[in-house]
């Protein structure tokens, strides 16, 4: 059984790869943000993932691994929550991510209630950069964005615009 499911990953994965090959246009084409090969499953099936959060001081920001049942935009929201990254009340209205310029960029939009947090700009950076790295590093993308209710992020610290993105190295506008 174990060899039928092997050789069952092994066949998806090289067809995967030969259709994300072909000759096609791909720009904005909408993608399914794959399950990394990087991340290593027990005997149930869980996956490890990289949640990142403020330390107990909310001056950095550092890592946790933790097991969840599958690696996706609601698994990955709900321990950002759980983590208390975001605020409890907050739903998550869709994730998406496509393909452009050979980038693999994602967006994320939340809901109004995303807004209902009481911190100072470095607090409120430190936790728009937790996200941005819990879903950058997770889903292996280039560019990442964070809307509220299908808008650009707008607080009375921090103002994102069209053509501003998170990046592994920070923001990038």
């Amino acid at each position: 059984m174990k060899k039928f499911i092997f050789l069952f990953f092994i066949i998806t994965t090289l067809f995967i790869s030969l259709v994300g090959c072909s000759s096609t246009s791909d720009l904005n084409q909408v993608i399914e943000t794959p399950e990394s090969e990087d991340f290593s499953k027990n005997n149930e099936g869980d996956v490890l993932a990289t949640i990142y959060t403020s330390d107990s001081s909310a001056e950095n920001i550092i890592n946790k691994e933790v097991t969840l049942k599958e690696l996706s935009a609601d698994s990955l929201f709900n321990e950002l929550k759980k983590q208390k990254v975001i605020n409890e009340n907050t739903l998550l209205n869709s994730y998406n991510s496509y393909k452009e310029n050979n980038q693999v960029v994602g967006i994320i939009d939340f809901s109004k209630e995303f807004y209902d947090f009481n911190l100072g700009s470095s607090g409120e950076s430190l936790m728009l950069d937790s996200i941005a790295k819990t879903y950058i590093d997770n889903f292996k993308l280039d560019k990442f964005k964070i809307l509220v209710n299908g808008n650009e992020y707008e607080s009375g610290h921090i103002l994102f615009e069209k053509d501003d993105f998170f990046t592994k190295d920070g923001i990038n506008n």
